[in-house]
């Protein structure tokens, strides 16, 4: 990328936070003044669009509000990217599998529902983990755990990401490649379901959310902030 053009996207954000942002004494905290000079060599040090776009977040990130983001061209999901078939659920700092899919790899490795992921990389999980919200900050440690719990084992398609796994107080050590299939079809976790398993509606000034989910336990971790909220009604 050109160096105005890169210096510019940067400054646009630190910019556009510095007025606009509602909560100043956030940003006080942060030293958002000060904060972006850290950020101008790492951007210019960008190889490809998908680096750049990631330092912006890295940047957006401390800001730490779910409304407040750098949102690349790929929106979502980095192109190219991929992770193995199962899905993880992390709850007080325990990272569970709940679903496994059916291919090969998963089925050869042995892993199964309840297994503990304890680290990714030879990295302790929750430091892994930290590195993961670097990127997607989304205002609370709630948030984080649900959402960006998708983010844990993404990476480049093909590629194998090594897991430690605890079972029945026993640890041993998989190579898992980054293929999302089961039976053939693309393995979607539940939190990227275009069928919500909720949902929401206002009445007379109250908002209502319905649960769908036979896990309730999990929907309802969801929506713990809206409970406490006095116009929720659960």
């Amino acid at each position: 990328m050109d160096i105005k053009d890169s210096l510019r996207g940067l400054y646009t954000v630190w910019s556009e936070i510095k007025h606009y942002y509602p909560y100043q004494e956030k940003l006080e905290k942060i030293d958002w003044e000060h904060l972006v000079d850290r950020f101008v060599e790492p951007v210019l040090n960008a190889q490809t669009i998908q680096d750049y776009y990631f330092e912006l977040m890295k940047f957006i990130a401390f800001v730490n509000d779910g409304h407040t983001n750098v949102m690349p061209p790929w929106r979502y999901i980095v192109p190219g990217y991929s992770k193995p078939a199962i899905e993880v659920d992390i709850r007080d700092n325990h990272f569970r599998i709940i679903r496994v899919g059916n291919n090969e790899d998963v089925l050869l490795n042995d892993i199964q529902v309840d297994d503990l992921i304890i680290s990714v990389d030879d990295i302790e999980v929750n430091e892994y983990f930290n590195r993961i919200n670097q990127l997607y900050a989304r205002g609370s440690k709630q948030a984080n755990d649900i959402i960006n719990a998708y983010y844990l084992l993404s990476g480049p398609k093909e590629t194998n990401i090594k897991l430690g796994i605890l079972r029945d107080g026993q640890e041993r050590s998989v190579s898992l490649k980054r293929d999302c299939t089961s039976n053939g079809q693309f393995f979607m976790d539940s939190i990227l379901d275009v069928n919500p398993s909720y949902q929401i509606s206002v009445s007379n000034g109250v908002l209502n959310v319905v649960i769908k989910m036979l896990v309730l336990s999990r929907m309802l971790c969801k929506w713990i902030d809206i409970k406490n909220w006095n116009h929720c009604v659960l």
